[in-house]
């Protein structure tokens, strides 16, 4: 699964990094639990996982996934994965 997150972060050109994964893989299990999430929502789940990221730091993550066209941030102020990147996320993994 991780390995999935890794080639869908690579396809989408950005740098690999823990954080930015962690936060893709919130967007993603979300969506396959057909919830929207916010910033909160994503900063959230990290404290949960025990990831020390600041509110701030998540936002600024969130903008940058945006830019790089990985996710989409909808009027509701929710974030949501674009279609190129779930789909790479859901590949299935061959080892």
């Amino acid at each position: 699964y991780e390995i999935g997150i890794v080639t869908g972060v690579q396809t989408c050109a950005l740098p690999i990094c823990l954080i930015r994964l962690k936060v893709i893989d919130a967007l993603h299990a979300a969506a396959r639990e057909g919830r929207s999430i916010g910033v909160r929502g994503v900063h959230s789940q990290l404290e949960q996982l025990d990831i020390p990221l600041s509110f701030l730091s998540v936002r600024e993550v969130l903008k940058r996934l945006c830019v790089e066209g990985v996710i989409s941030l909808g009027s509701d102020k929710c974030y949501s994965l674009n279609p190129e990147a779930r789909a790479v996320l859901e590949q299935p993994v061959s080892r």
